[in-house]
């Protein structure tokens, strides 16, 4: 039992710490997403499985900056339209990272 409350904790502590991370404007994504996978890693021994994936998909896009809003409202959009799931991995990661690069917010 003192375990589980212990386990309970650490999961509520990572969780914050996940939800609480932003990539500010211009910010690297790459690094940012990166940080993220990390993050979400640390939580997948703590939390199911299927919470994990329905909860990412909220972290990742939670986390971007406000300028990606118009992109992410046309690929989720489409995925609607097209009744496909956009998973966090690797279809979402992907799309942000393209849509970065062409903002031109990558560092060399």
């Amino acid at each position: 039992m003192k375990r589980e409350k212990k386990s309970r904790m650490v999961t509520v502590d990572l969780r914050r710490k996940l939800q609480a991370e932003k990539c500010p404007e211009h910010g690297d994504m790459r690094a940012h997403l990166n940080k993220l996978q990390t993050m979400r890693e640390d939580l997948a021994s703590w939390e199911r499985p299927l919470l994990m994936k329905i909860l990412a998909y909220f972290d990742y896009l939670g986390s971007i900056p406000p300028s990606y809003d118009t992109y992410i409202a046309a690929i989720t959009a489409t995925s609607t339209l097209l009744d496909q799931v956009l998973t966090h991995r690797p279809h979402l990661i992907d799309a942000i990272i393209d849509e970065a690069d062409r903002k031109g917010h990558q560092k060399p």
